[in-house]
């Protein structure tokens, strides 16, 4: 009798699990509806009515907007095609579209501001067309997508962890608002070139790596951490590291077989074990920095190159570790580092102290001596300085010497 009843239970348990998996209120032309506060949500229901293809969800049923598409909604809709997302909708949720493989075409509304975790992964979309709204898109949120062209919204702040990794997108355009990127965000995608806005100041780890067809990028004025992987196996023959930025990661640039010559700017401060391993087509390094940044042994693939560095630092290259392997050090004039020609920032000394005119109010001002001691940090544009001799000043993404 205990056997009965405990596989009677069972049953129900089992049951109402499988019940469960279907949450919704209702049912209009075979599209599922929940209640929610302001409206209603599309939600995810038994797989017993064909769409053939197309359909369209109404901005309104029984008198209730649709405001959003929830959870899993349309997952794994073989049969469907072509979607209409009507203008109320205000969030796209967690796997709404997964793996609807044939889906070839969308137009996210205007109103929509939150794109889901896979909310369209493993979609045939080769259109996709997104809001001016939008603000996040969550992790792998268009992964695998077919789309050959991809415009990111001004008002998108942050993409999600390989929201957009391999896609077939050619051509990626970041909006101006953007200001972070999560893992792998681009990985392995075909685009060929890529401009990163102002906003960012760090690329994220694996960001575009394995985007072999990548021959062109421009840093934006406030990247300064390119991180770990970022681009690891890229297709770059020049690059031009900007003076904004001050670190670059493990592996960064690794495997990027056909790079053969690297600029590196005025204020980098540290490349991660690594950064550059086989690069081994790399002919030549022009490292504008008047402090050797800190390396090490295998941040480079070989030291049988030749090395270009600022004339008055090539003796502290010569002298300091990795940088004294590189069998060929030339001494070199890249213009604008005694002085900030371009622009109202500049300094001199005056009673034992270095002056800073025309730096904005909160600019960081970092002051060096010949060794590459760090003798002040901070935003005062009047700094005291322990004794007398050559100091380097690095302010406004510039480096200047100035001398007591």
């Amino acid at each position: 009798m205990k056997k009965i009843v405990i596989k009677v239970l069972m049953l129900t348990v089992l049951l109402s699990v499988s019940v469960s998996s279907y949450a919704y209120d209702f049912e209009v032309d075979g599209i599922y509806y929940n209640k929610i506060d302001g409206g209603l949500e599309v939600a995810n229901g038994p797989h017993v009515l064909d769409y053939d293809g197309k359909i369209s969800i109404p901005q309104e049923v029984n008198g209730m907007s649709v405001i959003a598409i929830g959870d899993d909604a349309f997952k794994e809709r073989t049969d469907l095609v072509e979607v209409t997302i009507p203008n109320t909708v205000e969030r796209i949720g967690d796997r709404a579209f997964y793996g609807c493989e044939y889906l070839y075409s969308v137009e996210i509304p205007d109103l929509v501001k939150t794109i889901g975790d896979s909310a369209f992964r493993g979609c045939g979309i080769s259109y996709v067309s997104i809001g001016q709204s939008v603000q996040t898109i969550g992790n792998y949120a268009f992964a695998g997508c077919e789309s050959k062209s991809i415009r990111i919204p001004d008002n998108v702040t942050h993409i999600g962890d390989y929201a957009f990794s391999y896609v077939d997108a050619l051509v990626i355009k970041l909006g101006r608002g953007l200001k972070t990127m999560g893992v792998g965000a681009f990985c392995g995608s075909s685009l060929s070139s890529i401009t990163i806005p102002d906003g960012v100041k760090k690329i994220s780890v694996s960001a575009f790596e394995d985007c072999s067809g990548l021959t062109s990028i421009s840093f934006g004025n406030g990247v300064e951490d390119i991180g770990d992987d970022s681009f690891n196996a890229t297709g770059f023959i020049t690059l031009d590291i900007p003076d904004n930025v001050k670190r670059i990661g493990i592996s960064t640039f690794g495997n990027c077989h056909q790079l053969k010559s690297l600029t590196l700017g005025r204020g980098l401060e540290t490349i991660e074990d690594g950064a550059f391993e086989s690069c081994e087509d790399l002919e030549e390094i022009r490292c504008k920095s008047l402090i050797p940044p800190k390396a090490y042994l295998r941040s480079f693939e070989s030291y049988l190159i030749t090395l270009f560095v600022p004339t008055e630092a090539k003796r502290d290259y010569e002298s300091t570790a990795p940088w004294f392997n590189f069998v060929d050090i030339r001494g070199w004039d890249f213009g604008g580092v005694n002085s900030i020609e371009k622009g109202t920032v500049n300094a001199f000394v005056s009673n034992n102290t270095v002056v800073v005119n025309g730096a904005n109010v909160g600019d960081l001002l970092e002051v060096y001596d010949v060794a590459g001691r760090l003798v002040y940090s901070g935003t005062d544009t009047t700094i005291s300085v322990p004794t007398k001799g050559i100091y380097i000043v690095r302010v406004a993404g510039q480096t200047f010497k100035v001398a007591l």
